[in-house]
């Protein structure tokens, strides 16, 4: 990636470097994000207009009422991606909590005690872990679909409306799913 904005990834010269370049693909994939999310609101108001019954909702209405939903896929991502890192810094955590002041006390008991990240060498175990990260961003955008599904159901003034309004959200959380996979599973450098 670092590639495309000129930047030869054997020579990387640090991410202090690339801030602008950070910074632009940070705030354009949120608005491309929110845009998405926007559009699938617009269609499946749409959607909903074509069936039986009066339309209750406009898109706007259905963006900011189904905007909470993104939150658990927000949090998944998150504790999935950060998972790594938790178990690692969490034997740090346990350490300082022995020796509260750094006096060198051992106050509960744990003997000196350092961080072990040899797990990480092992391919059974980083399979696991990325199996219950995985499994932590599937279950996000499944909390995330029922809630949109719970949501049209009080916003259109029928059920078939409100099945019609949430196929394309159902389709872009599908998606995203697949693209946080993706992520996950991507290699990363630098």
């Amino acid at each position: 990636m670092v590639g495309r904005i000129g930047v030869n990834p054997l020579d990387f010269p640090g991410r202090s470097q690339i801030i602008p370049e950070t910074v632009v693909g940070f705030v354009g994939s949120i608005a491309v994000l929110v845009l998405v999310f926007g559009l699938c609101a617009f269609v499946g108001c749409r959607l909903a207009a074509r069936a039986n019954g009066p339309n209750t909702s406009s898109a706007m209405k259905v963006f900011t009422h189904l905007a909470i939903s993104t939150v658990p896929i927000g949090l998944g991502f998150h504790a999935a991606h950060y998972f790594t890192t938790i178990l690692i810094s969490g034997q740090y955590t346990i350490a300082a909590l022995t020796d509260l002041m750094a006096s060198g006390a051992d106050f509960r008991g744990f003997g000196q005690t350092r961080a072990f990240v040899g797990f990480l060498r092992d391919f059974d175990v980083v399979r696991q872990i990325w199996m219950v990260q995985a499994t932590v961003i599937v279950l996000s955008h499944v909390i995330a679909v029922l809630m949109v599904h719970a949501a049209t159901r009080k916003l259109f003034a029928t059920e078939r409306q409100a099945r019609w309004a949430e196929v394309p959200l159902s389709l872009f959380m599908v998606a995203y799913t697949v693209f946080d996979l993706w992520l996950l599973a991507a290699a990363r450098g630098a």
